[in-house]
Protein backbone atom coordinates (compact mmCIF):
# COMPACT_ATOMS: atom_id res chain seq x y z
CA UNK A 1 0.00 0.00 0.00
CA UNK A 2 1.23 3.66 -0.46
CA UNK A 3 -0.28 6.86 -0.43
CA UNK A 4 -1.93 8.85 -3.05
CA UNK A 5 -3.51 12.23 -3.40
CA UNK A 6 -7.53 12.34 -5.03
CA UNK A 7 -7.39 16.17 -5.02
CA UNK A 8 -7.12 17.67 -8.66
CA UNK A 9 -7.11 21.31 -7.19
CA UNK A 10 -5.05 22.48 -9.55
CA UNK A 11 -5.66 20.74 -12.52
CA UNK A 12 -9.13 21.91 -11.36
CA UNK A 13 -7.99 25.75 -11.30
CA UNK A 14 -10.05 25.85 -8.01
CA UNK A 15 -9.95 29.54 -6.90
CA UNK A 16 -9.30 30.78 -3.40
CA UNK A 17 -12.72 32.16 -1.20
CA UNK A 18 -10.65 34.13 0.74
CA UNK A 19 -6.90 34.56 1.96
CA UNK A 20 -6.20 32.87 5.13
CA UNK A 21 -3.89 34.86 7.45
CA UNK A 22 -3.17 32.47 10.47
CA UNK A 23 -0.69 29.66 11.45
CA UNK A 24 0.43 27.56 8.57
CA UNK A 25 -0.70 24.26 8.86
CA UNK A 26 -3.81 22.61 7.23
CA UNK A 27 -5.58 21.88 10.30
CA UNK A 28 -5.58 25.69 11.29
CA UNK A 29 -6.56 26.46 7.92
CA UNK A 30 -9.23 24.69 7.77
CA UNK A 31 -10.97 25.73 11.14
CA UNK A 32 -11.19 29.36 9.23
CA UNK A 33 -14.33 28.82 7.13
CA UNK A 34 -13.37 25.48 6.02
CA UNK A 35 -10.05 26.21 4.40
CA UNK A 36 -8.94 29.07 2.08
CA UNK A 37 -10.27 27.21 -1.34
CA UNK A 38 -13.86 27.52 -3.20
CA UNK A 39 -13.83 23.60 -3.17
CA UNK A 40 -14.52 22.59 0.78
CA UNK A 41 -12.98 19.11 -0.37
CA UNK A 42 -9.31 20.20 -1.67
CA UNK A 43 -6.63 19.84 -0.54
CA UNK A 44 -5.45 22.90 1.76
CA UNK A 45 -1.95 23.13 0.25
CA UNK A 46 -0.04 24.06 3.66
CA UNK A 47 1.91 20.25 3.88
CA UNK A 48 0.82 19.17 7.57
CA UNK A 49 1.16 15.54 5.61
CA UNK A 50 4.67 16.28 4.14
CA UNK A 51 5.76 17.59 8.38
CA UNK A 52 4.00 14.18 9.40
CA UNK A 53 5.68 11.80 7.36
CA UNK A 54 8.31 9.82 8.46
CA UNK A 55 10.17 8.55 5.41
CA UNK A 56 10.58 11.71 3.60
CA UNK A 57 8.10 10.42 0.99
CA UNK A 58 5.87 13.32 0.93
CA UNK A 59 7.07 17.17 -0.86
CA UNK A 60 5.20 20.01 -1.56
CA UNK A 61 5.12 21.27 -5.28
CA UNK A 62 2.38 24.24 -5.87
CA UNK A 63 1.24 23.91 -3.24
CA UNK A 64 -0.11 20.39 -3.51
CA UNK A 65 1.80 17.09 -1.89
CA UNK A 66 3.73 14.92 -4.33
CA UNK A 67 4.41 11.32 -2.91
CA UNK A 68 7.39 9.61 -3.80
CA UNK A 69 6.16 6.09 -4.25
CA UNK A 70 9.60 4.27 -3.50
CA UNK A 71 10.32 6.17 -0.43
CA UNK A 72 6.32 5.61 0.67
CA UNK A 73 5.88 2.67 2.69
CA UNK A 74 1.91 3.08 3.38
CA UNK A 75 2.47 3.81 6.79
CA UNK A 76 -0.46 5.95 6.62
CA UNK A 77 0.43 8.67 8.84
CA UNK A 78 -0.51 11.32 6.25
CA UNK A 79 -4.10 9.91 5.93
CA UNK A 80 -4.77 10.58 9.49
CA UNK A 81 -2.98 13.65 9.26
CA UNK A 82 -4.87 15.37 6.85
CA UNK A 83 -7.72 17.54 7.89
CA UNK A 84 -9.73 16.98 4.29
CA UNK A 85 -9.11 13.05 4.16
CA UNK A 86 -7.40 14.03 0.21
CA UNK A 87 -4.81 11.09 0.92
CA UNK A 88 -5.66 7.82 0.68
CA UNK A 89 -3.43 3.94 0.76
CA UNK A 90 -4.68 2.35 -2.30
CA UNK A 91 -2.35 -1.28 -3.88
CA UNK A 92 1.01 0.23 -5.03
CA UNK A 93 -0.10 -1.69 -8.26
CA UNK A 94 -3.34 0.17 -8.01
CA UNK A 95 -4.08 0.47 -11.83
CA UNK A 96 -6.63 3.46 -11.94
CA UNK A 97 -7.92 5.47 -9.23
CA UNK A 98 -10.22 9.05 -8.96
CA UNK A 99 -8.59 11.91 -7.75
CA UNK A 100 -11.22 13.87 -6.32
CA UNK A 101 -12.21 13.63 -2.74
CA UNK A 102 -15.60 15.60 -2.83
CA UNK A 103 -19.05 15.11 -1.36
CA UNK A 104 -21.03 16.78 -3.55
CA UNK A 105 -23.13 16.97 -7.09
CA UNK A 106 -23.53 18.43 -10.26
CA UNK A 107 -23.11 22.75 -10.46
CA UNK A 108 -21.76 22.38 -6.94
CA UNK A 109 -18.65 21.20 -8.20
CA UNK A 110 -18.59 22.33 -12.05
CA UNK A 111 -18.93 26.18 -10.31
CA UNK A 112 -15.92 25.48 -8.80
CA UNK A 113 -13.70 22.69 -10.17
CA UNK A 114 -13.43 22.19 -13.70
CA UNK A 115 -11.94 18.58 -12.82
CA UNK A 116 -14.13 17.80 -10.42
CA UNK A 117 -16.10 14.36 -10.14
CA UNK A 118 -19.64 15.18 -10.18
CA UNK A 119 -21.50 11.65 -8.81
CA UNK A 120 -22.77 11.10 -12.39
CA UNK A 121 -22.61 7.58 -11.41
CA UNK A 122 -21.43 6.48 -15.05
CA UNK A 123 -18.39 4.54 -14.01
CA UNK A 124 -20.15 2.62 -11.26
CA UNK A 125 -22.53 1.24 -13.93
CA UNK A 126 -19.73 0.36 -16.40
CA UNK A 127 -17.57 -1.08 -13.25
CA UNK A 128 -20.21 -1.96 -10.70
CA UNK A 129 -18.74 -4.53 -9.36
CA UNK A 130 -15.37 -2.61 -8.14
CA UNK A 131 -16.51 0.64 -7.85
CA UNK A 132 -19.51 2.31 -5.69
CA UNK A 133 -20.41 5.19 -3.94
CA UNK A 134 -19.35 5.19 -0.54
CA UNK A 135 -20.84 7.54 1.77
CA UNK A 136 -20.68 10.81 -0.92
CA UNK A 137 -17.31 9.91 -2.38
CA UNK A 138 -16.27 7.34 -5.06
CA UNK A 139 -14.82 4.50 -4.09
CA UNK A 140 -12.89 1.65 -5.67
CA UNK A 141 -12.56 -2.31 -4.52
CA UNK A 142 -9.26 -3.18 -5.45
CA UNK A 143 -9.77 -6.56 -4.66
CA UNK A 144 -12.06 -6.51 -7.73
CA UNK A 145 -10.93 -4.41 -9.80
CA UNK A 146 -9.56 -5.91 -12.99
CA UNK A 147 -8.37 -4.71 -16.38
CA UNK A 148 -11.53 -4.83 -18.11
CA UNK A 149 -13.45 -2.75 -15.32
CA UNK A 150 -10.34 -0.23 -14.79
CA UNK A 151 -10.64 0.43 -18.46
CA UNK A 152 -14.36 0.35 -18.74
CA UNK A 153 -14.11 3.21 -15.44
CA UNK A 154 -11.62 5.33 -17.21
CA UNK A 155 -13.69 5.20 -21.04
CA UNK A 156 -17.46 5.92 -19.01
CA UNK A 157 -16.27 9.12 -17.09
CA UNK A 158 -18.02 11.71 -18.46
CA UNK A 159 -16.38 14.64 -16.97
CA UNK A 160 -13.01 13.90 -19.07
CA UNK A 161 -11.11 11.63 -17.26
CA UNK A 162 -11.71 12.09 -13.73
CA UNK A 163 -11.61 8.06 -13.34
CA UNK A 164 -7.90 7.90 -14.47
CA UNK A 165 -5.22 5.22 -14.44
CA UNK A 166 -2.49 5.57 -12.00
CA UNK A 167 0.28 5.47 -14.64
CA UNK A 168 0.29 8.59 -16.53
CA UNK A 169 1.72 7.52 -19.68
CA UNK A 170 -0.86 5.27 -20.04
CA UNK A 171 -3.92 7.67 -19.40
CA UNK A 172 -2.18 10.20 -21.59
CA UNK A 173 -2.45 7.05 -24.07
CA UNK A 174 -6.28 6.25 -23.52
CA UNK A 175 -7.21 10.12 -23.19
CA UNK A 176 -6.10 10.42 -27.02
CA UNK A 177 -7.98 7.28 -27.72
CA UNK A 178 -10.77 8.61 -26.22
CA UNK A 179 -10.70 11.90 -27.87
CA UNK A 180 -10.45 10.08 -31.32
CA UNK A 181 -12.92 7.15 -30.75
CA UNK A 182 -15.73 10.76 -29.83
CA UNK A 183 -14.43 12.49 -33.23
CA UNK A 184 -15.32 9.64 -34.90
CA UNK A 185 -18.67 9.00 -33.76
CA UNK A 186 -19.17 13.00 -33.71
CA UNK A 187 -18.04 12.72 -37.93
CA UNK A 188 -20.16 9.66 -38.70
CA UNK A 189 -23.68 11.35 -37.05
CA UNK A 190 -22.87 14.22 -39.04
CA UNK A 191 -22.26 11.92 -41.99
CA UNK A 192 -25.45 10.66 -41.45
CA UNK A 193 -27.56 13.42 -40.50
CA UNK A 194 -26.28 15.11 -44.32
CA UNK A 195 -27.23 11.80 -46.10
CA UNK A 196 -30.68 11.83 -44.36
CA UNK A 197 -30.79 15.66 -45.44
CA UNK A 198 -30.12 14.74 -49.22
CA UNK A 199 -32.20 11.77 -49.18
CA UNK A 200 -35.41 13.87 -47.83
CA UNK A 201 -34.95 16.55 -50.77
CA UNK A 202 -34.41 14.38 -53.06
CA UNK A 203 -37.57 12.56 -51.72
CA UNK A 204 -39.57 15.94 -51.74
CA UNK A 205 -38.39 16.80 -55.53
Amino acid sequence: MISFLRCARNDGEVKKKHSYVGFDTCQAATIAFGGPYECNFACVGYGDCEVACPFDAIHMKDNMPVIDPEACTGCGVCVKTCPKQVLQLLPKDAAAYVPCSNHDTGKAVTNVCKAGCVHCMACTRKAKDAVNMVKDRIEIDYDNLDEEMAKAGVWACNRQFIFRYTDPDRQAQAVAEIKADQAAKKAAAAAKKGKEGEEKEAAEA
